[in-house]
């Protein structure tokens, strides 16, 4: 965990300790653990570590930066979704997690977009995000998609990681300060990651896509699927300081 000096303070050598090491300046960056505190006088220290060294300062001059979940998200899609390609996955029902992913070399959608939030420490190992509960069934929700529908696997994503809008447009109609690079689209039978500039990263069946059944690019376009079914939701990662 990274954390920035709020106030002029002392780390010290203990906690509570008159020993001092260090004096830190407003902005200064440092780094610290979770957990690592102890109260000292009713006065709360943390743990932090400045020039290799595990020293001790007041808690309450420090505030968290949060980590950038967006730059996470894209940093992994590239690497993942790239991966996806190099060992020949398919798109097959079964796979359950990044495991399923590489060593079953099977894919689908939500698969993939779900091994992407568990490397950027959206959500935890295992679970699965999906579009809406209306996939398969005999009644398409494109013909109807201004009603909302339920998200599979939401309640598994980490709240204070993203935010979420409902839209139930076509992505030309999507408000453009939705339109952020790295946020997550979801859709009546798909759900893919905005790569910027008109380009999704995507693992839908789309024959464009494959090559002998297996992928031979997972990039696609405004002008594809992702660009004229309804996009019913998106969700946006959160951007740290």
């Amino acid at each position: 965990m990274k954390f920035k000096v709020k106030t002029p303070c002392l780390a010290y050598t203990k906690p509570g300790g008159s020993e001092i090491f260090a004096h830190l300046t407003t902005g200064q960056v440092v780094s610290g653990k979770k957990g690592q505190l102890k109260t000292i006088n009713n006065v709360k220290y943390r743990e932090i570590t400045v020039k290799s060294k595990k020293v001790w300062v007041k808690a309450s001059s420090l505030k968290r930066i949060a980590p950038d979940y967006r730059k996470k998200v894209l940093d992994n899609a590239k690497s993942i979704y790239k991966e996806i390609i190099q060992i020949g996955c398919k798109h097959k029902g079964g796979a359950k997690s990044l495991a399923g992913i590489r060593k079953k070399k099977i894919t689908t959608c939500a698969t993939s977009v779900s091994a992407v939030l568990q490397e950027a420490g959206m959500m935890p190992r295992g679970k699965l995000l999906s579009h809406t509960s209306a996939v398969g069934s005999s009644k398409a929700i494109r013909s109807k998609h201004s009603k909302k529908k339920a998200i599979s696997g939401l309640s598994a994503l980490k709240k204070d990681t993203y935010e979420i809008h409902w839209v139930g447009k076509s992505w030309a109609h999507v408000p453009d300060k939705y339109k952020v690079p790295g946020a997550i689209i979801i859709q009546d039978s798909n759900i893919a990651i905005y790569k910027g500039n008109g380009k999704f990263y995507s693992t839908n069946n789309g024959g464009s896509q494959k090559k002998n059944g297996k992928y031979i690019s997972n990039i696609v376009t405004t002008k594809s699927y992702c660009g004229t079914s309804p996009t019913l939701y998106i969700i946006i990662p959160k951007r740290g300081e």
